[in-house]
């Protein structure tokens, strides 16, 4: 490299300085140079790469999403997980990824994983989180499951989920909205 290749990088260092935070800043003030600048930001901050990669590989295995969290959140926080072992060179897969999304998802989404473990044929991320977003959407305020159904009936006698009887007399057809499973 000549000179001015590096007179560009030591440029650009101090481009950076500008942007740190103040406690880092405290360790980098003094350097007059990209190359240092870079060695000591590595020796600060570059973590051992097996340490690294256990530390990530136990987040992912032991994620659990926290109430209240959108599945948008909870699935960019997984993400953000996958693309820092992948860069460890962890090859996480697209299935593995899926499984992983719908073992730390919330118990109010049992029935939906459930269902997707149905399937006799593997499934992706991208179809999962395709069931996921539409669900999300049907939950109630405290956190339950709505699902909704139009039923054919002649009239009779509904048992609900809480054991009480409901009496239908020339009912053609209800509507039915289930929480957590109960009518």
């Amino acid at each position: 490299m000549d000179s001015d290749s590096w007179d560009d990088l030591d440029m650009r260092a101090s481009q950076i300085l500008l942007l740190l935070a103040k406690n880092v800043l405290a360790n980098v003030s003094q350097i007059s140079s990209a190359k240092e600048f870079w060695e000591k930001l590595e020796s600060l901050y570059l973590m051992n790469s097996r340490s690294n990669r256990l530390f990530l590989k136990d987040q992912f295995y032991t994620l659990k999403m926290s109430e209240g969290t959108s599945i948008a959140n909870h699935l960019s926080i997984l993400n953000s997980i996958y693309y820092e072992l992948e860069a460890l060179g962890v090859k996480v897969e697209d299935e593995d990824k899926a499984l992983r999304l719908l073992l730390s998802l919330l118990p109010s989404y049992k029935y939906l994983v459930m269902c997707l473990n149905q399937r006799k044929e593997a499934f992706s991320l991208t179809e999962v989180t395709g069931a996921l977003l539409p669900e999300e959407k049907n939950k109630g305020v405290a956190g339950g499951s709505y699902f909704n159904s139009n039923v054919g009936c002649g009239g009779g006698v509904m048992v609900t989920g809480d054991g009480s009887e409901l009496l239908m007399r020339g009912v053609s057809e209800i509507h039915i909205r289930m929480f957590n499973s109960k009518v």
